[in-house]
């Protein structure tokens, strides 16, 4: 994967006129735009190389579980941790992901489309796990009309 955050000046241009100059894939640089849009540098980072946090993946993933289990019981969902990303099975589809940054302190929210990871856009700036298991509590409650 290319340097993002080096390409953020790059990601309001006409993104097929930069992916024919630069040899990276578009579907790349569209998902590197939502993640700036989302979340700047932040949201570029997330984009980057699984990160390993082994002192805090345990209390995450617990507290992630702990609120599914209060907020979400009657949903189909587990929670898997691959390092700083937490994915959400809903009825046995990986479908939204979890993601800290550890150079921030913050998460972002993911969700699975055209086979691969996407930022989820959101109507204010969620940085904080709070703000995004609320994000995943009206996706998964509301529908897509939540989006």
């Amino acid at each position: 994967m290319p340097d993002l955050p080096s390409l953020a000046p790059l990601l309001a241009e006409d993104l097929e006129k930069v992916s024919r100059s630069t040899g990276i894939p578009l579907k790349t640089l569209e998902r590197a735009r939502a993640a700036w849009e989302l979340a700047g540098c932040v949201g570029l980072q997330a984009l980057g190389p699984v990160r390993s946090t082994p002192a805090l993946e345990d209390f995450h993933l617990e507290r992630i579980r702990q609120w599914l289990d209060r907020e979400l019981k009657s949903l189909d969902l587990e929670v898997h941790a691959r390092r700083n990303r937490y994915t959400l099975q809903v009825h046995g589809r990986d479908s939204f992901q979890l993601r800290f940054v550890p150079d921030s302190c913050a998460w972002l929210l993911f969700e699975r489309r055209q086979g691969s990871w996407w930022p989820c856009p959101s109507s204010r700036t969620c940085i904080s796990l709070t703000d995004w298991l609320g994000q995943l509590r009206r996706r998964l409650t509301l529908g897509p009309k939540s989006r």
